[in-house]
């Protein structure tokens, strides 16, 4: 995984701190990939300088030309790390459960329901899930 450290004007960088946004549109030159965090340093270009706010986002999704973008351009779905990552152990935690309760796991997507369950067979066959629950109760 790589950090990319890039500029973003204002109005830009506002919506992607408060979450409003949550696509970047880019020029595909860097190898973006998903994973990859994104050093988001709000530019000002009327002074032509940095304002010293930033932010951190991560990769989740990235596509790339296609009929929608101009050749050499990219679309990159965002996610604040910190709050993904809470998400993301909210529902191992489901899926842990539902495992050994024996109870069904509520998903929003399809792809979240067959995440958790590759997640948590793999969990399963290596015989961790005892151990995961103990580690996500605390």
């Amino acid at each position: 995984m790589q950090t990319h450290d890039l500029k973003i004007w204002p109005e830009h960088f506002r919506a992607v701190a408060s979450g409003e946004k949550t696509v970047e549109l880019r020029k595909d030159d860097r190898r973006y990939e998903v994973g990859d965090e994104l050093l988001l340093h709000e530019y000002d270009p009327d002074t032509a300088s940095y304002t010293g706010s930033e932010c951190r986002r991560r990769i989740t999704h990235i596509d790339h030309g296609g009929p929608w973008l101009h050749q050499g351009y990219c679309a990159l779905s965002i996610a604040n790390q910190e709050e993904s990552t809470e998400a993301q152990l909210m529902l191992y935690r489901l899926a842990l459960k539902a495992i050994a309760t024996g109870e069904l796991v509520r998903c929003d997507t399809l792809q979240h329901a067959q995440t958790i369950a590759k997640d948590a067979l793999m969990l399963v066959e290596s015989k961790q899930v005892g151990v995961c629950l103990e580690t996500l109760d605390r």
